[in-house]
């Protein structure tokens, strides 16, 4: 408080400042009181703190991380993802739910549906934006968990999951969400009837029936890998 009356009565008489006493009384300021400047910036190599011991910073806002450097990145950037049998497509579609192909497919799809529609997070890029959705609905992760996998605020990811939820909803699903009619219903019902149902245009789910007395000719068709009994969908 000394230094800052001494500083008031030397404005107050007009008399001029020595610059080692006024870089002082700052110094013994800021020691005091480090957000006596409120709002305004001080940088290192200002002359008031040249001399000084210690030096008051500002937080810097965190650069974003280059996304195409993560495991994601490099994973879909690979050569040998290219061959769907390679380990890293295999990998791909353990992950994210498809084939790394009908990734590529769905990218340029959705861009040209623009699903995200360039409102905000737009300095990411939308092969990290599908991933992010897919990873999320095809494996249940939760937003920490790709916080951990990308460096990206939580908040940010909740973003983008609802706006690809939005998009594909908006744009996607009254593509290819609808009821067959003429040729395509008649290809459709040739390929149950195919299968043994006919009649059936469709499913929305099915469910394991166990079947005791299956025909020794299908019975491979019939035994599954997680299930001992025989059995077929219905």
């Amino acid at each position: 408080m000394g230094n800052n009356q001494s500083m008031l009565d030397h404005v107050t008489n007009g008399t001029a400042f020595d610059d080692q006493e006024l870089k002082g009384m700052l110094r013994d300021l800021l020691q005091t009181n480090p957000f006596a400047f409120g709002d305004e910036i001080l940088n290192d190599d200002d002359e008031i703190f040249k001399d000084s011991p210690t030096v008051v910073t500002r937080n810097v806002r965190r650069r974003a991380p280059d996304l195409w450097t993560s495991g994601w990145g490099i994973l879909i950037r690979s050569e040998q993802i290219k061959n769907p049998y390679s380990y890293e497509a295999k990998v791909f579609r353990k992950r994210f739910r498809l084939p790394f192909d009908l990734f590529l497919r769905f990218v340029e799809e959705c861009k040209q549906a623009n699903i995200f529609e360039d409102v905000y997070t737009t300095k990411i890029a939308i092969e990290f934006k599908l991933l992010i959705g897919l990873r999320i609905l095809g494996r249940d992760n939760c937003a920490d968990d790709i916080s951990e996998y990308l460096d990206i605020g939580e908040s940010t990811i909740y973003t983008i999951f609802k706006q690809f939820l939005a998009g594909c909803v908006k744009y996607l699903f009254p593509k290819y969400v609808y009821v067959p009619v003429g040729e395509e219903l008649d290809e459709v019902r040739q390929v149950y009837e195919s299968l043994g149902l006919p009649g059936c245009v469709g499913s929305m789910d099915c469910t394991h029936i166990m079947w005791q007395r299956c025909p020794k000719i299908i019975r491979n068709n019939c035994t599954g890998n997680t299930i001992s009994l025989l059995n077929f969908v219905l």
